[in-house]
């Protein structure tokens, strides 16, 4: 079978990817959310306690400051409702204007209607930390001032220290202090009365260790026929006063302290009014949402059917304790909330504070995060992947025929260069390509190039024997006629007896060459230090020759690399041989070792020499030789062969140069460094 209908079956596979995505998404999300649920979870817990021992008092276990543990007074009536307070940022202006007061227009309470539908009353308490404010909105179309006109009463303060009653008339606008109150307490107690198109306005500033932990208000209106109307928290002007709650400033600083972009953090009572309150702000989201359709798409189908309903807000500082009610025997739930097809999923852990469970820790966490880069992520997958798979298979079957096309190209290339009618090596294709086709004609491309060198070594070594050969045979036959012809001489036989030892040097040289690439190819590798190896066999090199001037420069510090510290000394001795033989006497010999870039740079030179014009490269071939016929041996041309041979074993190369001007020749052997680390 051929490449192209294998790779098409492969392809058939990415159909899958759809399903697979989808269930790989869900998996992701169920991860990250289960995640960021125990984080919150022990978040509060460990908020719970530090707010358990910071509000408990020592003389009452399990009681919150401030916090009234029932609704209910001495007598067992049940008493008015509660307010609450909310905390200001800063304080407002007494101007009775509530403008500044930074709340949400939700904040101002309308009381329920009375018998009459032109008197509305709204209203709205704040708190600044050592004052109470009261703001009151009433509409009325006929406001009567002075004695027996519309006015506001109040009872504030507590069980144990008693209540104070405070009654405001309508009058001019401007300040006002209370009417009728004997008591001095109610000096510290300032208002401001304004009148409006619609009625009138109220603005109060009370102490808040005044106010106690007990407030009430009663509104009453009077229209010019002496008709009375009253509404308010308190069922009477002898009604008792409910609830005045106000923010635990100390819980306050806490969740302040604590809370993280995407979080909310409340401390609730039983009545569900906030006592503390954190807002992280929204979270951090990378990337912009999707579009809503395409949201709600996503959601359905990675959706979580296990997800409870959200604790509404009753109303501005207070929750409905419906469902959150059961930790306070508990102690703690859990919860995933948010209808799983809307735009926000919320995590949710509440807890306990208090030894006696009087207040929750209600807080709740944006996964919003999770579920843009979750949604984000299914939609692409979702959108993309059907096209994907279409293009896979295109894709597949277009990159077999490139492949097949690539292969033949190379395969005709390499048949063509190993053909009977092949007279010189092509270049092979993909020599430039970086994949593993250029790796394999790259390979190939130096295997046809060794094939080739072996031939022409083959191809020359009779001609070359022959010429070497020529002159010991000559010298032998001609003394052995001599010798024949003058018997008793001992100057023919030994030069007999020289021609045939040359002959043998000749034969031993080509087994040594023959020997040593086998020997190259079967060494291990090793990590040694070049710089200490060069320095000992220089050291050694100079006391076997005293008689010539060889120095040495070699880099301080190690020079790590791996190969064959064998071989390299075998390198060496070479070159050196080579040095000493074309070097005169009074000439001077050299070894160093640099680094260039991620290699160490090898030089062996010396005076007194040059190259031959020819290419230097021919000098590293077999059988190449530039030493004049009178030296002392033969010499087969292998010395510089072997140096080749070696630096290419150890992935450098070698190239030799002649000096400037003539002054000597030198070799230089590049050869990679080995990393400094162990």
């Amino acid at each position: 079978m051929k490449l192209a209908p294998r790779l098409l079956m492969v392809a058939s596979v990415t159909l899958l990817l759809p399903w697979a995505g989808c269930q790989y998404i869900r998996e992701v999300e169920s991860a990250l959310r289960y995640g960021q649920a125990e984080t919150l979870g022990a978040t509060a817990d460990v908020l719970a306690s530090a707010l358990t021992n910071r509000l408990d008092t020592g003389d009452a276990p399990g009681s919150v400051p401030g916090i009234a543990n029932t609704s209910h007074i001495d007598n067992g009536t049940v008493a008015a409702p509660g307010v609450y307070a909310h905390p200001l940022n800063r304080s407002p202006s007494l101007d009775g204007y509530a403008d500044d007061w930074g709340l949400p227009a939700a904040a101002l309470l309308t009381l329920p209607e009375p018998l009459r539908d032109d008197f509305t009353v709204r209203y709205q308490l704040g708190t600044d930390g050592p004052s109470l404010f009261l703001f009151f909105q009433i509409d009325d179309d006929d406001v009567v001032t002075g004695a027996g006109g519309d006015r506001v009463r109040l009872r504030l303060g507590s069980a144990d220290e008693g209540f104070i009653e405070l009654l405001f008339a309508a009058q001019a606008p401007g300040a006002l202090e209370p009417g009728t109150s004997q008591d001095d307490r109610a000096r510290r107690i300032r208002g401001n009365w304004q009148a409006t198109s619609t009625g009138y306005n109220l603005e109060l500033q009370i102490p808040l260790r005044l106010a106690g932990d007990r407030l009430g208000f009663l509104i009453s209106d009077t229209d010019q026929r002496g008709d009375l109307r009253r509404t308010g928290t308190l069922s009477s002007l002898a009604g008792d006063p409910g609830r005045l709650v106000t923010p635990l400033a100390e819980a306050q600083t806490i969740l302040r302290g604590a809370v993280r972009p995407g979080q909310r953090l409340r401390l609730v009572d039983r009545e569900g009014f906030v006592l503390a309150n954190a807002n992280g702000g929204p979270p951090t989201v990378g990337e912009q949402p999707l579009p809503q359709p395409l949201r709600r798409l996503v959601r359905w189908i990675v959706r979580d059917p296990a997800a409870a309903a959200p604790v509404p807000d009753l109303m501005p500082g207070r929750v409905d304790m419906q469902r959150i009610a059961s930790a306070f025997q508990r102690g703690s739930s859990d919860a995933r909330v948010g209808d799983t097809g809307a735009d926000r999923v919320l995590l949710e852990a509440v807890r306990a504070v208090g030894a006696d469970r009087a207040l929750v820790l209600l807080a709740e966490e944006d996964a919003e995060r999770i579920l843009s880069l979750t949604d984000r992520a299914a939609s692409r997958l979702f959108v993309s992947s059907f096209l994907i798979s279409l293009a896979a298979v295109g894709l597949l079957l277009g990159f077999a025929a490139w492949l097949s096309w690539r292969i033949r190209r190379l395969s005709q290339a390499a048949r063509v260069a190993l053909g009977d009618e092949a007279t010189r090596i092509p270049p092979l294709p993909e020599q430039r390509a970086t994949d593993e086709l250029g790796e394999l004609s790259r390979n190939f491309s130096r295997l046809l190039e060794q094939i080739g060198e072996y031939n022409d070594y083959l191809q020359n070594l009779g001609s070359r024997l022959t010429h070497e050969l020529r002159t010991p045979m000559a010298v032998i036959h001609t003394s052995l006629e001599n010798l024949q012809a003058e018997t008793g001489d001992e100057r023919y036989l030994q030069r007999a007896r020289h021609g045939m030892d040359r002959l043998q040097a000749m034969v031993t040289a080509l087994g040594a060459a023959t020997r040593m690439e086998q020997a190259i190819a079967a060494t291990e590798s090793e990590r040694f230090d070049l710089a200490r190896l060069l320095k000992e066999l220089g050291e050694a090199l100079q006391a076997a020759h005293r008689d010539r001037d060889l120095q040495l420069h070699i880099r301080p510090g190690p020079c790590p690399m791996t190969g064959a510290p064998d071989l390299v000394a075998q390198m060496v001795d070479k070159l050196i041989e080579n040095a000493l033989d074309f070097c005169p006497a009074d000439g001077h010999i050299w070894i160093s070792l640099t680094s260039d870039d991620d290699d160490w740079l090898l030089e062996v030179g010396n005076t007194g020499s040059r190259l031959p014009d020819a290419p230097s490269e021919r000098l590293f071939e077999s059988m190449t030789s530039v030493r004049r016929d009178d030296g002392p041996g033969p010499h087969l041309g292998l010395g510089l062969y072997i140096v080749r041979l070696i630096a290419r074993h150890h992935g450098g190369r070698v190239h030799a140069e002649t000096l400037a001007g003539d002054a000597g020749v030198r070799f230089c052997v590049r050869l990679p460094a080995a990393d400094s680390a162990p």
